[in-house]
């Protein structure tokens, strides 16, 4: 009788534990692209630094050459802090592609990886077949002059080095785009 009621019990946690990995699974493709934390944060947050000018920081290119963001100065920024390991980071990764494939030629994308090792990141892209440019900020540098303290966090820098718009959370192709066309008037 106790064999029968373990397996009965095991049985019984196995399909609670399944029930429980596809809500989050469900959570993660269905939640999470209608999901927008700057909405839920008050608009003096999302307001702080802009207007002001970007800090300038150093951090790694793709080919492990030191850069500076002043390297970048006359062209207009999208600074995008992320990590791989985030899940808001990983469902606007996406949107990233397709600004970049839109308005790569016009505004210098710096998708700012923090906090893992290159080679992680650099998997992770390469594995969902993106295109755009990485940057490393390993000593994290540049999360502390932005004040970022969780990714993802944007923003948009003016040619002039002016930030117009910053947002905390996953973000979309359509807030991207309209914050890339914002900055440029």
């Amino acid at each position: 009788m106790s064999k029968r009621k373990n397996l009965i019990i095991a049985v019984i946690l196995g399909a609670a534990l399944a029930i429980v990995i596809a809500g989050a699974l469900a959570l993660e493709s269905w939640v999470l692209p209608h999901y927008d934390a700057s909405e839920m944060l008050p608009d003096s947050v999302q307001a702080e630094m802009v207007g002001d000018l970007a800090p300038n920081f150093e951090f790694l290119g793709e080919q492990g050459h030191l850069l500076q963001l002043s390297d970048f100065a006359g062209t207009p920024v999208v600074l995008n802090f992320w990590a791989s390991w985030c899940p808001p980071c990983r469902m606007e990764k996406p949107h990233f592609q397709q600004a970049f494939e839109e308005y790569g030629n016009d505004v210098k994308f710096i998708v700012l990886n923090v906090d893992e090792p290159i080679e992680v990141a650099r998997a992770y892209a390469d594995e969902e077949g993106f295109t755009f440019p990485l940057y490393f900020d390993e000593t994290n540098e540049g999360a502390a002059a932005f004040g970022v303290t969780a990714v993802p966090e944007t923003f948009f820098i003016d040619a002039d080095g002016v930030i117009s718009a910053r947002f905390m959370g996953a973000i979309d192709f359509h807030t991207i785009e309209h914050s890339i066309k914002d900055m440029q008037e």
